[in-house]
């Protein structure tokens, strides 16, 4: 099974997406995001943007699903159930917390090659608005993409990535 899960994170803006769409060109990926079940439940509850306000109100419903249901790491679980009977190659999970990105690392680790990757952009200013966007830095992450110069540099740094991990 030649698989692999990613867990991908940086601040709002960074090129998260850009970094996976390059992924998509040379493998079969998926992309999932820890919340997007819990923005579904927000847009019902008139949360309909990426304000501030907004962002903090989404990180404090996600802390609330996690602190009663685990509901994040049971969500992401299944999607990497899925992700293990289709034929793509690399999960890409978006995690913004430290606890649930060691959570999921410590359930996979030993059966699936798991990565952390951190895409950092030095003219994005860092969200510090609310929990999940301030604690963005607060784990030590495998891979560090810089994301500062072009699209061609970075499809360059994908391709070498890609090489590296053994996919």
């Amino acid at each position: 099974m030649n698989k692999m899960i990613v867990i991908i994170n940086g601040s709002g803006g960074c090129g998260k997406d850009t970094v996976v769409s390059i992924f998509s060109k040379y493998k079969n990926v998926e992309n999932v995001s820890s919340i997007d079940v819990i923005r579904e439940c927000a847009r019902m509850l008139g949360c309909n943007s990426k304000t501030e306000e907004d962002r903090l109100f989404l990180s404090n419903l996600k802390q609330l699903s996690s602190d009663f249901y685990n509901h994040p790491v049971v969500y992401m679980s299944s999607k990497i159930d899925n992700f293990i009977l289709s034929d793509n190659d690399i999960i890409f999970l978006h995690i913004r917390e430290p606890e649930e990105i060691k959570e999921i690392v410590n359930i996979y680790k030993d059966f699936i090659p798991t990565k952390t990757m951190l895409v950092v952009r030095d003219s994005v200013k860092h969200i510090n608005s609310n929990k999940s966007d301030a604690e963005v830095y607060d784990f030590d992450y495998d891979i560090t993409i810089h994301n500062d110069h072009d699209l061609k540099s970075l499809e360059l740094k994908i391709k070498e990535i890609i090489n590296n991990i053994s996919i």
